[in-house]
């Protein structure tokens, strides 16, 4: 792995003389309350059988540090025709935190308080475990399959969480922490700080953050914002985390100057913590304490010049470089000349890569695992998935009787069952339909039905539901099970519902751009840091590198992107100029007023501004598309329905109209082309070729003679019921 590292990136992180980073400090103790719900786990869960079990997964974020009074309010309902001694059990991981007993009186909306200790508590990964052993008689074997023993946990259950916010590590080994917690309980948020005119560097820089922070963000909530450098009013207030991008003579003076930056002769030159001075050529990432969050931090990204800029933030989005970097300073020296990988795209996220470790269901009877699938399956997938599930199971299962199933968002979609064939190692693929997917949370269920072998001694297994060797009665799901996505969409061409995955090729985006104007403004930057942070939701590869090129730069290559997303008015981005007669909404000849369409009837917005996404090309020929309007406001809207999973996920057609920032009307301007004509199976006859001609004949007179005799016996039939009934022995004459 190391020679993988030194061969695949060379950079020079300065440790040597290091003088530790400042030891993190804990503000005062805070308390937040967080629903079942809030985390991902709808709706209510309900416990059935003599033993069950449930479990629920809690990430602790790396920003908290636990205090004392954390509790748990379990809310609950039960049949009420329990037997009083029937009892719920809670542990969190793996130690019993408190448990009650199942009455009449708490059958309604019974409530259960525990404490959790801060002791308890790990930063990261916990497991609350919840354990019943109910029956309705006596002998609560004979309840084993009785389907009135059931317990539901409601899922406005809470914890009530007792932490102090923590000042983050200045590492940066620890990338991409702080900007992305590992938690769902944490909204991140990151604002990019770039000069009033990026250029394309300057660009191409915050792309490649933003498609970085976008990948490692995966189901966790990120949003992303842009400040302008001379924006000091909106920096003096600035919180949250911040990434400063920009030559050291274009960084914002409102924000102190980074230490590493001095003056020499006249001009300006960096050094390293030692006082040695830097390389013209040499990129710095430096990490600072924010002066206006105690909670946050600051990530300069700059360089002497416009190429020591992007090497920087280019090193940042390749997951090589981080093992390599130490404390708060980075030197990136040089690059290596094939930075991307050229794989094609495809999605496969495992459970581990979730935050999930190895699961399991222990005990007869049915069990539950839960998955909360808080990825953006704004991934609105238009073709099944696939779950690639890697299992074990005890041996002593009785064969025939015990299953495995898998539940989509409570829908069941696959079962097995559990033999020899698969007790050890095992793997079962499962398809998940597209259309059980839904935005946001996804619950991904496994559920076991597990039954121990009879004991020979025992006349009536049921009499044993409480056998000695219940607990090796276990079923485990490994965390490498991979959820599969489906790639890109197919067809001979593409409309706004295949965004993303149609507007890219490659899975590090190095065979796409950004087209922005030749003078870019800050308008163009955040249009591009939000796109960018949307399509590293969608990428696979440990190398991000999609580029910004301007209009004319465009327009010069030999061989252009084939994949483009062109951004801003057409008064200002020659490119949309260029292709204006192809688009489906072209705009009048020198202005940003759209044409009329026939099939759209015109409505005055509620200002003067709209926006417009608009789609040209297919797979097998370049693919644009277009964030325009006759406002810079619309552009905006654009960019943020672009980023919003729960906006997109309603784009179609070729071109959408935005009226604000939530409000678009979708069509289909130019028609699909028509699916070529099914072929005929059967050969062609050829002029050369003769058939014989013998047994047509033969048939025909078979099918007309069957025919006739039919017809002939029907109106037979027809004649003699038309004839007059005999009298029967009951009739009287008058």
């Amino acid at each position: 792995m190391l020679n993988r590292l030194v061969l695949g990136i060379y950079l020079l992180a300065l440790t040597a003389g290091w003088v530790a980073p400042p030891q993190s400090t804990v503000t005062p103790a805070m308390s937040r309350t967080v629903t079942l719900a809030e985390i991902g786990y709808t709706p209510d869960e309900t416990m059935q059988g003599v033993l069950a079990t449930q479990e629920y997964s809690v990430f602790w974020p790396n920003a908290w540090v636990p205090q004392s009074g954390n509790k748990l309010n379990l809310s609950f309902n039960h049949y009420a025709g329990l037997d009083p001694h029937s009892s719920v059990a809670i542990d969190w991981n793996g130690t019993r935190v408190g448990s009650a007993l199942l009455t009449p009186e708490n059958a309604a909306n019974g409530v259960i308080q525990v404490d959790l200790p801060e002791n308890l508590i790990k930063v990261g990964y916990n497991l609350l475990t919840l354990s019943s052993y109910m029956g309705i008689q006596a002998d609560y074997c004979n309840d084993i399959d009785n389907p009135a023993v059931w317990l539901t946990i409601h899922d406005s259950s809470s914890f009530d969480f007792s932490y102090a916010p923590v000042a983050p590590d200045l590492n940066l080994a620890d990338f991409p922490v702080p900007f992305i917690d590992n938690s769902e309980m944490i909204d991140n948020s990151v604002t990019f700080v770039l000069p009033d005119s990026p250029n394309t560097s300057e660009l191409s820089a915050a792309a490649a953050i933003s498609a970085t922070l976008g990948q490692q963000a995966a189901w966790r909530k990120l949003t992303v914002n842009i400040i302008s450098s001379s924006n000091s009013q909106a920096l003096g207030a600035l919180k949250g985390d911040a990434v400063i991008i920009g030559r050291t003579d274009r960084l914002p003076t409102s924000i102190a100057t980074p230490s590493f930056i001095s003056s020499k002769n006249g001009s300006t030159v960096l050094t390293d913590q030692n006082g040695g001075q830097l390389p013209p050529q040499a990129g710095v990432l430096w990490a600072q304490a924010s002066t206006t969050d105690p909670t946050a931090v600051q990530l300069f990204v700059t360089g002497l010049n416009d190429q020591a800029v992007l090497n920087a933030a280019l090193a940042l989005s390749n997951s090589f470089t981080y093992p390599l970097l130490s404390g708060p300073m980075g030197v990136i020296l040089a690059l290596p000349k094939n930075v991307a990988a050229n794989q094609p795209f495809s999605q496969s996220v495992s459970l581990a890569e979730l935050g999930y470790k190895d699961l399991t269901a222990q005990g007869s009877r049915l069990q539950s695992l839960n998955y909360v699938l808080t990825m953006p399956l704004s991934w609105h997938l238009q073709k099944d998935a696939s779950l690639d599930l890697h299992f074990a199971h005890s041996a002593l299962l009785l064969p025939k009787s015990s299953t495995l199933t898998i539940s989509l968002n409570n829908t069941p979609v696959g079962s097995i069952q559990l033999d020899s064939s698969n007790t050890t190692d095992a793997h079962s693929t499962f398809q998940l339909p597209a259309r059980l997917f839904q935005t946001g949370d996804n619950t991904l269920t496994i559920t076991s039905d597990l039954e121990l072998q009879k004991d020979q001694s025992q006349q009536d297994y049921q009499a044993d539901c409480l056998h000695k060797n219940y607990d090796e009665a276990w079923l485990v799901a490994y965390s490498d099970s991979n959820l599969n996505l489906p790639g890109g969409p197919s067809g001979i061409s593409l409309t706004l519902a295949d965004y993303p995955q149609g507007f890219f090729g490659l899975a590090n985006l190095s065979d796409m751009a950004f087209v922005v104007p030749d003078k870019a403004d800050i308008n163009s930057a955040n249009a591009v840091v939000q796109i960018a942070n949307r399509l590293g939701h969608f990428t696979s590869s440990s190398v991000l590198s999609p580029a910004v090129v301007g209009a004319t730069t465009l327009a010069a290559m030999s061989q252009p992107f084939p994949h483009q997303i062109l951004i801003g008015l057409p008064t200002k981005n020659a490119a949309i100029q260029k292709i204006n007669a192809q688009l489906p909404l072209p705009f009048q000849t020198g202005t940003d007023k759209p044409t009329q369409l026939q099939t759209i009837p015109i409505v005055a917005p509620e200002s003067n501004s709209q926006g417009y996404l608009q789609s040209i090309g297919g797979p097998d020929d370049q693919t644009r598309l277009i964030v325009t309007g006759n406002a810079d406001e619309g552009v905006l809207w654009g960019s943020q329905v672009l980023n919003n999973p729960d906006l997109f996920k309603n784009l179609n057609g070729d071109l959408a109209i935005l009226n604000g920032a939530t409000n678009f009307a979708t069509v289909q301007v130019h028609a699909l082309p028509t699916p070529p004509p099914a072929q005929n199976l059967l050969p062609a006859a050829s002029t050369n070729t003769t058939f014989s001609q013998g047994p047509i004949p033969w048939i025909l007179w078979l099918s007309g003679g069957i025919f006739l005799l039919t017809f002939v016996i029907l109106i037979i039939k027809a004649l003699q019921g038309n004839q007059p009934r005999a009298k029967t022995g009951g009739d009287h004459g008058a």
